[in-house]
């Protein structure tokens, strides 16, 4: 890969898989990369693109374009805490381009991402924990070409870190891995995410990161 990987996420269709890296050492000056990867049958990899940034990548994920006959479209990743934006790709039509889109999270700066699932239809969404000194989990809606606008925040405690949310697109969890919880919330129809009650659920020390199975059964 480009460096120490840090995150990694598929795509929409299964296609691709994207991984960020804390940078790799050219002469004196450190690149800041994302690497894509074409999944190949029966599953082994072949890199397909190298994506420069200006920042160094945290959490990613890839989205389908629901809004046109173009599927797999849009590649989302957090940039570093000191430049505290989302920037954001068409891997399709310019995958290796600096990023053509980017905005300055509102509320804090979202360290981690995760969005509706690509088999739920309609509108889609991305929801990122900040666990920055904001401390809250935000909510964003995809418009036109990609873009983000921020749609709801809610504050959080513990530094929040790892969401995801679940099969159904209706339940968002995230860990507070100092908190020794998970917060709870669910989603409504306009994307927009409210606390559950209880709001919280405690773990063992220090939760990290989480998943959800296939069926929406268990996190």
């Amino acid at each position: 890969t480009c460096g120490a990987p840090v995150s990694l996420t598929v795509d929409g269709g299964g296609s691709y898989l994207y991984v960020t890296c804390d940078g790799s050492q050219s002469g004196q000056q450190k690149q800041y990369l994302i690497d894509e990867f074409q999944i190949n049958p029966p599953g082994d990899l072949s890199r397909f693109a190298r994506i420069r940034t200006r920042e160094a990548p945290i959490g990613i994920i890839g989205l389908m374009d629901t809004q046109s006959t173009y599927l797999n479209q849009y590649a989302y990743s957090t940039q570093s805490i000191t430049a505290a934006e989302i920037a954001h790709w068409d891997v399709i039509s310019n995958p290796i381009d600096l990023p053509t889109f980017k905005i300055t999270s509102q509320g804090g700066f979202p360290r981690f991402l995760t969005g509706t699932p690509p088999w739920i239809a309609g509108t889609h969404y991305i929801y990122g924990a900040n666990n920055s000194a904001t401390q809250n989990v935000a909510a964003f809606s995809i418009g036109t070409g990609g873009a983000l606008a921020t749609l709801s925040t809610q504050t959080s405690t513990g530094n929040p870190t790892m969401p995801v949310i679940d099969s159904s697109a209706r339940l968002l969890y995230v860990t507070n891995s100092t908190g020794n919880s998970i917060s709870q919330y669910c989603i409504d129809s306009s994307g927009r995410h409210q606390p559950l009650s209880p709001p919280t659920i405690s773990t063992v020390i220090a939760p990290y990161g989480i998943t959800t199975d296939l069926m929406g059964r268990f996190v």
